[in-house]
């Protein structure tokens, strides 16, 4: 499996976790709503170099992992595996 769908599997598993998320306040709402539409729109240009993207997915993950570390440990931890992946493929 080549490095962009280890990429690509990896959101798609992220995504299906932020959808099950519950009880989140509105600025958490709002966050989750942001990284879904990101990761949204990264899957849906399959083919295309879509690096600038994940840059911007990293820096939303990692504003994530703050604000849900205490409220939400499994997303943390889902977000914080997500991060592990985007870093060693040099994001």
């Amino acid at each position: 499996m080549d490095q962009q769908q280890q990429l690509r599997d990896m959101l798609e598993k992220l995504h299906a976790e932020l959808q099950q998320t519950e009880s989140v306040d509105e600025a958490g709402r709002q966050r989750l709503h942001d990284l879904m539409r990101d990761i949204q729109d990264v899957l849906a240009r399959s083919g295309e170099d879509v690096s600038p993207r994940y840059q911007s997915i990293v820096r939303q993950l990692a504003e994530a992992v703050k604000h849900f570390e205490i409220s939400h440990p499994q997303l943390t931890l889902a977000i914080g595996k997500a991060l592990d992946i985007l870093s060693q493929a040099g994001f």
